[in-house]
Protein backbone atom coordinates (compact mmCIF):
# COMPACT_ATOMS: atom_id res chain seq x y z
CA UNK A 1 0.00 0.00 0.00
CA UNK A 2 1.09 3.59 -0.37
CA UNK A 3 3.12 5.39 2.21
CA UNK A 4 2.14 9.06 3.00
CA UNK A 5 4.92 10.19 0.63
CA UNK A 6 3.29 8.70 -2.22
CA UNK A 7 5.84 5.36 -2.43
CA UNK A 8 4.68 2.15 -2.76
CA UNK A 9 5.94 0.34 1.16
CA UNK A 10 6.79 -3.34 1.06
CA UNK A 11 7.43 -5.42 4.36
CA UNK A 12 11.49 -5.98 4.50
CA UNK A 13 12.58 -9.61 3.91
CA UNK A 14 13.27 -10.41 7.54
CA UNK A 15 9.65 -9.96 8.35
CA UNK A 16 8.88 -12.16 5.21
CA UNK A 17 11.56 -14.80 6.50
CA UNK A 18 9.71 -14.60 10.24
CA UNK A 19 6.34 -15.48 8.41
CA UNK A 20 8.20 -18.60 6.52
CA UNK A 21 9.39 -19.32 9.78
CA UNK A 22 6.33 -19.31 11.63
CA UNK A 23 4.87 -21.47 8.93
CA UNK A 24 7.59 -23.98 8.61
CA UNK A 25 7.51 -24.44 11.86
CA UNK A 26 3.63 -25.37 12.31
CA UNK A 27 4.43 -27.58 9.72
CA UNK A 28 6.56 -29.32 11.26
CA UNK A 29 4.91 -29.40 14.80
CA UNK A 30 1.96 -31.14 12.40
CA UNK A 31 4.13 -33.82 11.32
CA UNK A 32 5.96 -34.80 14.83
CA UNK A 33 2.06 -34.62 15.99
CA UNK A 34 1.56 -36.82 13.33
CA UNK A 35 4.51 -39.42 13.93
CA UNK A 36 3.90 -39.31 17.78
CA UNK A 37 0.33 -40.16 16.78
CA UNK A 38 1.06 -42.83 14.63
CA UNK A 39 4.22 -44.40 17.11
CA UNK A 40 2.00 -44.94 19.86
CA UNK A 41 -0.72 -46.47 17.91
CA UNK A 42 2.29 -48.92 16.42
CA UNK A 43 3.11 -49.37 19.72
CA UNK A 44 -0.48 -50.52 20.64
CA UNK A 45 -0.80 -52.12 17.36
CA UNK A 46 -2.08 -56.17 18.13
CA UNK A 47 -0.39 -57.84 14.87
CA UNK A 48 -1.24 -61.54 14.49
CA UNK A 49 0.58 -63.39 11.88
CA UNK A 50 -1.88 -66.14 10.16
CA UNK A 51 0.35 -69.53 9.41
CA UNK A 52 -0.12 -72.69 8.16
CA UNK A 53 -0.07 -75.11 5.45
CA UNK A 54 -0.82 -74.51 2.14
CA UNK A 55 -5.40 -75.30 2.15
CA UNK A 56 -5.11 -75.35 5.90
CA UNK A 57 -8.03 -71.96 6.15
CA UNK A 58 -5.68 -68.98 6.57
CA UNK A 59 -7.83 -66.61 3.92
CA UNK A 60 -10.70 -68.09 4.84
CA UNK A 61 -10.23 -66.80 8.63
CA UNK A 62 -9.13 -63.29 7.26
CA UNK A 63 -12.44 -62.93 4.86
CA UNK A 64 -14.59 -63.83 8.08
CA UNK A 65 -12.53 -60.90 9.97
CA UNK A 66 -13.63 -58.47 7.37
CA UNK A 67 -17.22 -60.10 7.62
CA UNK A 68 -17.47 -59.87 10.98
CA UNK A 69 -15.90 -56.22 11.60
CA UNK A 70 -18.61 -54.87 8.89
CA UNK A 71 -16.44 -54.81 5.75
CA UNK A 72 -18.24 -54.71 2.30
CA UNK A 73 -17.10 -56.23 -0.65
CA UNK A 74 -16.96 -54.05 -3.48
CA UNK A 75 -18.72 -54.90 -7.27
CA UNK A 76 -15.17 -55.21 -8.48
CA UNK A 77 -14.68 -57.62 -6.07
CA UNK A 78 -17.43 -59.13 -5.98
CA UNK A 79 -16.94 -60.13 -9.87
CA UNK A 80 -13.20 -60.99 -9.04
CA UNK A 81 -14.43 -63.79 -6.15
CA UNK A 82 -16.93 -64.80 -9.16
CA UNK A 83 -13.87 -65.33 -11.42
CA UNK A 84 -11.82 -67.49 -8.87
CA UNK A 85 -15.25 -69.18 -8.23
CA UNK A 86 -16.05 -70.41 -11.85
CA UNK A 87 -12.62 -71.39 -12.08
CA UNK A 88 -12.76 -73.61 -8.51
CA UNK A 89 -16.15 -75.52 -10.53
CA UNK A 90 -13.83 -76.14 -14.01
CA UNK A 91 -10.77 -77.09 -12.48
CA UNK A 92 -12.60 -78.72 -10.06
CA UNK A 93 -14.51 -81.08 -12.41
CA UNK A 94 -11.83 -81.86 -14.88
CA UNK A 95 -9.85 -83.06 -12.28
CA UNK A 96 -12.59 -85.49 -11.20
CA UNK A 97 -12.97 -86.23 -15.08
CA UNK A 98 -9.28 -87.18 -14.78
CA UNK A 99 -9.58 -89.34 -11.41
CA UNK A 100 -12.32 -91.43 -13.05
CA UNK A 101 -10.28 -92.84 -15.27
CA UNK A 102 -7.52 -92.72 -13.35
CA UNK A 103 -9.49 -94.88 -10.98
CA UNK A 104 -10.90 -96.69 -13.86
CA UNK A 105 -14.61 -96.21 -12.64
CA UNK A 106 -16.90 -97.08 -15.21
CA UNK A 107 -19.40 -94.72 -16.71
CA UNK A 108 -22.93 -95.18 -16.14
CA UNK A 109 -24.02 -93.62 -18.65
CA UNK A 110 -22.05 -94.10 -22.55
CA UNK A 111 -23.57 -90.66 -23.49
CA UNK A 112 -21.56 -88.75 -20.27
CA UNK A 113 -18.14 -90.05 -21.88
CA UNK A 114 -19.04 -87.64 -24.64
CA UNK A 115 -19.77 -85.08 -22.47
CA UNK A 116 -16.83 -85.39 -20.09
CA UNK A 117 -14.70 -84.93 -23.46
CA UNK A 118 -16.88 -81.90 -24.47
CA UNK A 119 -15.86 -80.04 -20.95
CA UNK A 120 -12.18 -81.37 -21.13
CA UNK A 121 -11.54 -78.63 -24.00
CA UNK A 122 -13.25 -75.62 -22.12
CA UNK A 123 -10.62 -72.82 -21.69
CA UNK A 124 -9.88 -71.49 -17.67
CA UNK A 125 -10.54 -68.03 -18.91
CA UNK A 126 -14.07 -69.07 -19.51
CA UNK A 127 -14.29 -68.04 -15.51
CA UNK A 128 -14.24 -64.17 -16.76
CA UNK A 129 -17.12 -64.02 -18.77
CA UNK A 130 -20.31 -64.64 -17.09
CA UNK A 131 -21.98 -65.70 -20.33
CA UNK A 132 -19.33 -68.54 -21.48
CA UNK A 133 -19.57 -70.16 -18.19
CA UNK A 134 -23.22 -70.51 -18.23
CA UNK A 135 -23.30 -71.43 -21.64
CA UNK A 136 -21.20 -74.78 -19.73
CA UNK A 137 -22.66 -75.01 -16.53
CA UNK A 138 -25.32 -77.48 -17.98
CA UNK A 139 -22.10 -79.98 -18.41
CA UNK A 140 -21.12 -79.44 -15.25
CA UNK A 141 -24.73 -80.19 -13.80
CA UNK A 142 -24.90 -83.35 -16.04
CA UNK A 143 -21.52 -84.62 -15.04
CA UNK A 144 -22.18 -83.74 -11.38
CA UNK A 145 -25.13 -86.41 -12.05
CA UNK A 146 -23.20 -89.32 -12.96
CA UNK A 147 -22.21 -91.96 -10.35
CA UNK A 148 -18.61 -92.51 -12.02
CA UNK A 149 -18.26 -89.02 -10.87
CA UNK A 150 -19.61 -89.03 -7.76
CA UNK A 151 -17.40 -92.47 -6.85
CA UNK A 152 -14.53 -90.61 -7.91
CA UNK A 153 -15.45 -87.18 -5.75
CA UNK A 154 -15.81 -90.79 -2.53
CA UNK A 155 -12.48 -91.00 -3.05
CA UNK A 156 -11.03 -87.63 -3.46
CA UNK A 157 -8.03 -88.45 -0.30
CA UNK A 158 -6.16 -90.29 -3.49
CA UNK A 159 -5.75 -87.10 -5.15
CA UNK A 160 -6.00 -83.40 -5.04
CA UNK A 161 -9.57 -81.82 -5.17
CA UNK A 162 -9.93 -78.44 -2.96
CA UNK A 163 -12.76 -78.71 -0.42
CA UNK A 164 -15.21 -76.11 -1.60
CA UNK A 165 -16.17 -78.04 -5.20
CA UNK A 166 -19.26 -79.76 -3.91
CA UNK A 167 -20.67 -76.82 -2.13
CA UNK A 168 -20.48 -75.09 -5.69
CA UNK A 169 -21.81 -78.00 -7.52
CA UNK A 170 -24.73 -78.34 -5.07
CA UNK A 171 -25.59 -74.47 -5.91
CA UNK A 172 -25.09 -74.39 -9.33
CA UNK A 173 -28.11 -73.61 -10.94
CA UNK A 174 -27.64 -69.65 -8.25
CA UNK A 175 -24.12 -69.97 -10.64
CA UNK A 176 -25.43 -70.36 -13.49
CA UNK A 177 -27.46 -66.87 -13.56
CA UNK A 178 -26.11 -64.28 -15.79
CA UNK A 179 -26.84 -61.77 -13.07
CA UNK A 180 -25.05 -63.60 -10.73
CA UNK A 181 -22.60 -62.27 -7.79
CA UNK A 182 -21.38 -64.38 -4.74
CA UNK A 183 -23.54 -64.33 -1.66
CA UNK A 184 -21.17 -64.45 1.93
CA UNK A 185 -21.04 -68.15 1.89
CA UNK A 186 -20.01 -68.68 -1.50
CA UNK A 187 -16.86 -66.32 -1.24
CA UNK A 188 -15.93 -67.85 2.03
CA UNK A 189 -15.65 -71.30 0.05
CA UNK A 190 -14.19 -69.70 -2.62
CA UNK A 191 -10.47 -71.18 -2.89
CA UNK A 192 -7.27 -69.26 -4.07
CA UNK A 193 -4.03 -69.72 -3.78
CA UNK A 194 -2.21 -66.79 -1.58
CA UNK A 195 0.65 -66.18 -3.81
CA UNK A 196 1.68 -62.15 -2.09
CA UNK A 197 1.11 -61.14 1.57
CA UNK A 198 -2.54 -59.87 2.66
CA UNK A 199 -2.70 -57.59 5.03
CA UNK A 200 -5.86 -56.09 7.02
CA UNK A 201 -6.36 -53.38 9.47
CA UNK A 202 -9.15 -52.80 11.34
CA UNK A 203 -10.42 -50.88 14.85
CA UNK A 204 -12.14 -53.12 17.46
CA UNK A 205 -12.65 -51.95 20.89
CA UNK A 206 -10.39 -49.08 20.93
CA UNK A 207 -7.61 -51.25 19.61
CA UNK A 208 -5.94 -51.75 16.25
CA UNK A 209 -5.45 -55.16 14.85
CA UNK A 210 -3.47 -56.39 12.03
CA UNK A 211 -4.28 -59.72 10.07
CA UNK A 212 -1.31 -60.77 8.51
CA UNK A 213 -1.79 -63.76 5.68
CA UNK A 214 0.98 -65.11 3.80
CA UNK A 215 0.84 -68.19 0.97
CA UNK A 216 1.59 -71.67 3.16
CA UNK A 217 2.65 -73.66 0.14
CA UNK A 218 6.62 -74.92 0.17
CA UNK A 219 7.24 -71.83 -2.30
CA UNK A 220 5.83 -69.25 -0.49
CA UNK A 221 7.23 -69.50 3.21
CA UNK A 222 10.60 -67.81 2.48
CA UNK A 223 7.99 -64.89 2.58
CA UNK A 224 7.08 -66.02 6.08
CA UNK A 225 10.58 -64.17 7.41
CA UNK A 226 9.09 -60.31 5.67
CA UNK A 227 6.17 -60.89 8.37
CA UNK A 228 8.17 -61.73 11.84
CA UNK A 229 8.93 -58.77 13.42
CA UNK A 230 6.95 -57.02 15.77
CA UNK A 231 4.43 -59.76 16.32
CA UNK A 232 1.90 -59.61 19.28
CA UNK A 233 0.11 -63.82 18.31
CA UNK A 234 0.89 -66.43 16.01
CA UNK A 235 -2.39 -68.10 14.38
CA UNK A 236 -1.34 -71.44 13.49
CA UNK A 237 -3.91 -73.00 11.49
CA UNK A 238 -4.33 -76.75 10.60
CA UNK A 239 -6.71 -78.89 8.08
CA UNK A 240 -7.86 -81.66 10.45
CA UNK A 241 -10.04 -83.48 8.16
CA UNK A 242 -6.80 -84.01 6.25
CA UNK A 243 -5.06 -86.42 7.96
CA UNK A 244 -5.61 -89.16 5.05
CA UNK A 245 -4.01 -86.94 2.34
CA UNK A 246 -0.55 -85.92 1.04
CA UNK A 247 0.42 -82.60 0.00
CA UNK A 248 0.20 -81.22 -3.39
CA UNK A 249 3.73 -80.19 -3.84
CA UNK A 250 5.28 -83.93 -3.85
CA UNK A 251 2.19 -86.13 -3.13
CA UNK A 252 4.11 -88.25 -0.52
CA UNK A 253 4.09 -86.15 2.50
CA UNK A 254 1.43 -86.83 5.02
CA UNK A 255 -0.41 -83.47 5.33
CA UNK A 256 -0.43 -83.58 9.22
CA UNK A 257 3.15 -84.64 9.61
CA UNK A 258 3.98 -81.15 7.18
CA UNK A 259 2.01 -79.25 9.60
CA UNK A 260 3.74 -80.78 12.56
CA UNK A 261 7.50 -79.79 11.26
CA UNK A 262 6.21 -75.88 9.77
CA UNK A 263 4.91 -75.67 13.92
CA UNK A 264 7.60 -77.46 15.47
CA UNK A 265 10.27 -74.77 13.45
CA UNK A 266 7.82 -71.71 14.02
CA UNK A 267 6.87 -72.49 17.93
CA UNK A 268 10.34 -72.86 19.02
CA UNK A 269 12.17 -70.25 17.11
CA UNK A 270 14.03 -68.18 19.33
CA UNK A 271 12.12 -64.45 17.58
CA UNK A 272 8.99 -66.24 19.00
CA UNK A 273 10.43 -66.77 22.25
CA UNK A 274 7.66 -64.01 23.81
CA UNK A 275 5.15 -64.58 21.61
CA UNK A 276 1.98 -66.31 22.00
CA UNK A 277 0.64 -69.56 20.18
CA UNK A 278 -3.06 -69.71 19.20
CA UNK A 279 -3.59 -73.30 17.54
CA UNK A 280 -6.64 -73.53 15.12
CA UNK A 281 -7.52 -77.50 14.43
CA UNK A 282 -9.70 -76.61 11.70
CA UNK A 283 -12.42 -78.31 9.21
CA UNK A 284 -13.93 -79.59 12.26
CA UNK A 285 -17.28 -80.12 9.91
CA UNK A 286 -15.40 -81.91 7.57
CA UNK A 287 -13.23 -84.05 9.92
CA UNK A 288 -16.64 -84.76 11.60
CA UNK A 289 -18.34 -85.54 8.18
CA UNK A 290 -15.16 -88.14 7.15
CA UNK A 291 -15.27 -90.06 10.54
CA UNK A 292 -18.83 -90.88 10.30
CA UNK A 293 -18.53 -92.10 7.21
CA UNK A 294 -15.46 -94.70 7.59
CA UNK A 295 -17.80 -95.51 10.98
CA UNK A 296 -20.72 -96.16 9.25
CA UNK A 297 -18.87 -98.21 6.80
CA UNK A 298 -16.87 -100.40 9.00
CA UNK A 299 -20.20 -101.34 11.06
CA UNK A 300 -22.07 -102.00 7.70
CA UNK A 301 -18.79 -104.19 6.78
CA UNK A 302 -18.74 -105.97 10.15
CA UNK A 303 -22.61 -106.68 10.38
CA UNK A 304 -22.25 -108.95 7.35
CA UNK A 305 -25.36 -106.62 5.24
CA UNK A 306 -22.24 -105.37 2.99
CA UNK A 307 -23.61 -107.87 0.28
CA UNK A 308 -19.99 -108.81 -0.73
CA UNK A 309 -18.94 -105.02 -1.44
CA UNK A 310 -15.95 -103.72 0.45
CA UNK A 311 -16.11 -101.16 3.20
CA UNK A 312 -14.55 -98.69 0.24
CA UNK A 313 -17.53 -99.03 -1.75
CA UNK A 314 -19.96 -98.44 1.06
CA UNK A 315 -18.54 -95.65 2.03
CA UNK A 316 -18.46 -94.12 -1.52
CA UNK A 317 -22.41 -95.39 -1.47
CA UNK A 318 -22.80 -93.07 1.35
CA UNK A 319 -20.64 -90.20 0.58
CA UNK A 320 -22.72 -90.29 -2.89
CA UNK A 321 -26.43 -90.40 -0.83
CA UNK A 322 -25.40 -87.90 1.77
CA UNK A 323 -27.75 -84.65 1.72
CA UNK A 324 -25.95 -81.48 1.75
CA UNK A 325 -26.62 -78.81 3.90
CA UNK A 326 -28.29 -76.10 2.43
CA UNK A 327 -26.85 -72.41 2.62
CA UNK A 328 -28.42 -70.11 5.11
CA UNK A 329 -30.77 -67.08 3.19
CA UNK A 330 -28.64 -64.00 3.29
CA UNK A 331 -28.89 -60.98 5.76
CA UNK A 332 -29.52 -57.71 4.87
CA UNK A 333 -26.82 -54.69 4.75
CA UNK A 334 -23.39 -55.70 6.03
CA UNK A 335 -24.63 -58.60 7.94
CA UNK A 336 -23.55 -62.06 6.42
CA UNK A 337 -25.41 -65.62 6.98
CA UNK A 338 -24.16 -68.51 8.82
CA UNK A 339 -23.85 -72.02 7.74
CA UNK A 340 -25.59 -74.68 9.34
CA UNK A 341 -25.09 -75.19 13.06
CA UNK A 342 -22.32 -77.42 13.88
CA UNK A 343 -22.41 -80.03 17.33
CA UNK A 344 -18.71 -79.09 17.59
CA UNK A 345 -18.86 -74.97 16.38
CA UNK A 346 -17.01 -73.70 19.39
CA UNK A 347 -14.40 -75.61 21.54
CA UNK A 348 -11.43 -74.37 22.61
CA UNK A 349 -8.87 -74.69 25.53
CA UNK A 350 -6.08 -72.83 27.14
CA UNK A 351 -3.91 -75.71 28.27
CA UNK A 352 -0.32 -75.83 29.86
CA UNK A 353 2.10 -78.93 30.17
CA UNK A 354 1.55 -79.10 33.83
CA UNK A 355 -2.27 -78.29 33.90
CA UNK A 356 -4.39 -80.66 35.28
CA UNK A 357 -8.06 -81.35 33.09
CA UNK A 358 -10.93 -83.60 34.86
CA UNK A 359 -11.33 -86.04 33.25
CA UNK A 360 -15.42 -85.79 33.04
CA UNK A 361 -14.95 -82.04 32.00
CA UNK A 362 -16.25 -81.49 28.37
CA UNK A 363 -13.19 -80.12 27.03
CA UNK A 364 -11.22 -82.78 28.58
CA UNK A 365 -8.18 -83.38 25.92
CA UNK A 366 -6.74 -86.70 27.32
CA UNK A 367 -10.04 -89.25 27.33
CA UNK A 368 -10.38 -91.00 30.78
CA UNK A 369 -8.83 -94.53 30.10
CA UNK A 370 -10.82 -95.37 33.89
CA UNK A 371 -13.84 -95.33 31.98
CA UNK A 372 -15.77 -98.61 30.47
CA UNK A 373 -16.78 -96.80 27.09
CA UNK A 374 -12.70 -95.98 26.46
CA UNK A 375 -11.72 -99.64 26.66
CA UNK A 376 -14.69 -100.79 24.46
CA UNK A 377 -12.94 -98.08 22.15
CA UNK A 378 -9.46 -99.61 22.65
CA UNK A 379 -11.02 -102.77 22.30
CA UNK A 380 -13.04 -102.38 19.11
CA UNK A 381 -10.27 -100.42 17.41
CA UNK A 382 -7.22 -102.96 18.68
CA UNK A 383 -10.11 -105.50 16.88
CA UNK A 384 -10.10 -103.60 13.56
CA UNK A 385 -6.64 -103.05 13.77
CA UNK A 386 -6.20 -106.70 13.34
CA UNK A 387 -8.50 -106.90 10.59
CA UNK A 388 -6.83 -104.36 8.79
CA UNK A 389 -5.62 -106.29 5.62
CA UNK A 390 -8.56 -107.32 4.91
CA UNK A 391 -9.89 -104.30 4.63
CA UNK A 392 -9.42 -101.48 2.14
CA UNK A 393 -10.77 -98.32 4.27
CA UNK A 394 -8.17 -96.61 6.82
CA UNK A 395 -9.00 -95.06 10.24
CA UNK A 396 -7.37 -92.31 11.97
CA UNK A 397 -4.88 -95.08 13.99
CA UNK A 398 -3.45 -96.41 11.03
CA UNK A 399 -2.00 -92.93 10.15
CA UNK A 400 -1.00 -92.69 13.61
CA UNK A 401 -0.19 -95.91 15.39
CA UNK A 402 0.07 -94.08 19.16
CA UNK A 403 -3.52 -92.85 18.50
CA UNK A 404 -5.50 -95.71 20.78
CA UNK A 405 -8.71 -94.33 21.23
CA UNK A 406 -11.73 -94.23 19.26
CA UNK A 407 -10.82 -93.85 15.72
CA UNK A 408 -14.52 -92.54 14.65
CA UNK A 409 -14.93 -90.08 17.82
CA UNK A 410 -14.11 -86.37 16.76
CA UNK A 411 -13.31 -84.86 19.76
CA UNK A 412 -10.96 -87.99 20.86
CA UNK A 413 -9.30 -87.04 17.31
CA UNK A 414 -9.20 -84.06 17.87
CA UNK A 415 -7.56 -84.11 21.77
CA UNK A 416 -4.98 -86.51 19.65
CA UNK A 417 -3.90 -84.01 16.86
CA UNK A 418 -3.62 -81.17 19.68
CA UNK A 419 -1.38 -83.52 22.17
CA UNK A 420 0.78 -83.95 18.94
CA UNK A 421 1.56 -80.48 18.23
CA UNK A 422 1.77 -79.72 21.77
CA UNK A 423 4.38 -82.14 21.66
CA UNK A 424 6.36 -80.30 19.51
CA UNK A 425 6.98 -77.23 22.23
CA UNK A 426 10.48 -77.34 23.32
CA UNK A 427 9.49 -75.55 26.58
CA UNK A 428 7.08 -77.40 28.51
CA UNK A 429 5.88 -75.02 30.83
CA UNK A 430 4.35 -72.66 27.98
CA UNK A 431 1.13 -72.48 27.08
CA UNK A 432 -0.73 -72.90 23.91
CA UNK A 433 -4.01 -72.09 23.26
CA UNK A 434 -5.96 -73.90 21.44
CA UNK A 435 -9.45 -73.96 19.13
CA UNK A 436 -11.20 -76.89 17.31
CA UNK A 437 -12.47 -74.67 14.52
CA UNK A 438 -14.93 -74.33 11.35
CA UNK A 439 -13.31 -71.37 9.19
CA UNK A 440 -16.73 -71.19 7.08
CA UNK A 441 -19.08 -70.74 9.89
CA UNK A 442 -19.42 -67.61 10.80
CA UNK A 443 -21.12 -67.73 14.22
CA UNK A 444 -18.14 -70.07 15.25
CA UNK A 445 -15.16 -68.29 14.17
CA UNK A 446 -17.10 -65.32 15.86
CA UNK A 447 -16.73 -66.92 19.38
CA UNK A 448 -13.80 -67.96 18.63
CA UNK A 449 -11.91 -64.45 18.01
CA UNK A 450 -13.62 -63.08 20.83
CA UNK A 451 -11.82 -65.74 23.18
CA UNK A 452 -8.50 -64.97 21.21
CA UNK A 453 -8.93 -61.44 21.47
CA UNK A 454 -9.43 -61.67 24.79
CA UNK A 455 -6.54 -63.80 25.79
CA UNK A 456 -4.36 -61.28 24.16
CA UNK A 457 -5.71 -58.38 25.63
CA UNK A 458 -5.51 -59.89 28.78
CA UNK A 459 -2.66 -62.30 29.39
CA UNK A 460 -0.49 -60.67 26.42
CA UNK A 461 -0.95 -56.93 26.00
CA UNK A 462 -2.74 -55.76 29.13
CA UNK A 463 -1.33 -52.45 28.39
CA UNK A 464 -3.28 -51.95 25.46
CA UNK A 465 -6.40 -51.64 27.52
CA UNK A 466 -5.14 -48.61 28.21
CA UNK A 467 -7.00 -46.09 25.99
Amino acid sequence: MPCKWGFQCFRSDRSVEDDESIQNREISHKIDEQIAKEKLMFRREVKLLLLGAGESGKSTFLKQMKIIHGFEFDRPQLEEFRASIYLNVIRGMKVLIDARMKLKIPWSEESNEECAETFLQVADNYCHDPLLFCSIAHLVKKLWAEPSIKKAFARRTEFQLTDSVRYYFENLDDLANIDYLPSTQDILHCRKSTRAITEYRVMINKVPFRFVDVGGQRSQRQKWFQCFSCVTSIIFLVSSSEYDQVLLEDCRTNRIDESLVIFETIVNHKAFAEVSFILFLNKTDLLKEKLQLIEAAMQEYESGSSRGNSPQDMAVAACVSQPQPQPQPELKSSSFSNTSDNSQSHQSQSISSDSQTHPHSHHSLVPSSSTSQTHTHSRRHRRLRRRKQSLELRTYADYFPDFDGNPFATEEVQNHMYRMFKSKMYDNKRPIYHHFTTAIDTENITHVFEDVRTTILEKSLTDLMLH
